[in-house]
């Protein structure tokens, strides 16, 4: 993988953990009427990521992007509706979406990619807020992690799931990965590391204070800048 490339993603990691945190600092989202998250939530959304991927092998290419579509779009309108109102929340988020489909029907892939890792950060920046605000603990986001670490370590580096998934989604737009190339393979952060980078600082600073969300970031940037070095090496 281009090293050059690698750099860029991590720089994009590290601009998406910043955008969030001024987010979750500036905005208060409405907590889903869920109660208290308990660990039997954390293995639910541990199964719902990776049991996605599964799914969307077997789905036409155009109704994984409706799908994605879809989930895209609610989050934006959730994310904007406090800074906009719901309102004119929902009608950014539809332009937004319909924009990445025209590109993509347009024939223009490096615009579509440029726009979905947008959408995505912005997303991701209010996913990460909602479950922050509503009572997700350190202890329960260091579970997710740790499930999730367990995950990648099968579908990447044992079996190929996640090397068919990026094929599958490659080039599609609202694709969930935030993408700095599409070469084969691309150099590219899936949606559910993406949002552990950014939720793991979120909770910490909620449970510990700035310095712990600061360290917090730069081990999850650490963490994410060893990963790109034994790709670049081609480990």
């Amino acid at each position: 993988m281009s090293t050059p490339a690698l750099v860029g993603l991590n720089c994009c990691v590290l601009v998406a953990m910043v955008a969030s945190a001024a987010y979750f600092h500036r905005v208060r989202i409405a907590p889903p009427p869920v109660g208290r998250y308990e660990l039997s939530d954390i293995a639910v959304m541990c199964v719902v990521v990776a049991a996605a991927p599964l799914l969307y092998l077997f789905l036409p290419r155009a109704a994984v992007a409706s799908v994605f579509g879809l989930v895209l779009c609610t989050a934006l309108q959730f994310t904007l509706a406090p800074l906009t109102g719901a309102g004119r929340a929902w009608l950014i988020a539809v332009a937004a979406v319909a924009a990445d489909g025209v590109l993509a029907l347009l024939g223009r892939p490096l615009a579509v990619m440029v726009l979905t890792d947008v959408l995505l950060v912005v997303a991701v920046a209010g996913v990460a807020t909602m479950w922050a605000q509503s009572g997700m603990r350190s202890a329960q986001a260091a579970w997710f992690a740790g499930a999730l670490a367990c995950y990648d370590l099968v579908a990447t580096g044992l079996t190929s799931v996640m090397d068919r998934f990026a094929a599958q989604v490659m080039g599609l737009p609202f694709a969930p990965l935030l993408a700095v190339t599409r070469g084969e393979p691309p150099v590219a952060l899936g949606l559910g590391d993406l949002l552990l980078l950014v939720l793991f600082p979120l909770t910490a600073v909620k449970a510990f204070g700035r310095a712990a969300g600061i360290l917090a970031a730069a081990v999850g940037l650490a963490v994410s800048g060893a990963v790109s070095v034994l790709f670049a090496r081609g480990c």
